[in-house]
């Protein structure tokens, strides 16, 4: 998954998702090792920062077929170029954007205050 908004956003949806993340719960940033974990949860700050290595760690982690890692990538800018084409390689480009929330900080809030925001995971 993919979400996409301003820090503040990106934040704040991380602290009301984070109940619902499977555990051990990574928060990796830009040129953090990726860790060889398969399972869990991985969420990846700017997302659209990724180096090369850092790209390798983690289709090499993504690839297994029966890892158990569920992984939210966080981007203020989405994982595109100007031109149109994926900013990542393409296969990581597509599993890390299988699912794209833009979110406003605002309208999450209002959301969040009003109780018609629930974020949960399937498990």
């Amino acid at each position: 998954m993919l979400v996409v908004g301003d820090r503040a956003a990106l934040d704040a949806f991380v602290a009301a998702a984070v109940d619902e993340m499977s555990e051990p719960v990574w928060l990796l940033g830009p040129s953090q090792h990726i860790p060889a974990e398969r399972c869990g949860t991985f969420v990846v700050y700017d997302a659209s920062r990724l180096d090369e290595l850092q790209q390798r760690e983690l289709a090499a982690v993504l690839s297994d077929d029966v890892s158990k890692l569920q992984v939210i990538s966080l981007s203020e800018h989405h994982l595109w170029r100007r031109d149109g084409t994926p900013s990542l390689p393409a296969d990581l480009y597509y599993r890390l954007n299988t699912i794209c929330l833009e979110i406003e900080l605002e309208r999450f809030r209002a959301a969040s205050d009003t109780g018609r925001l629930t974020i949960r995971a399937g498990r």
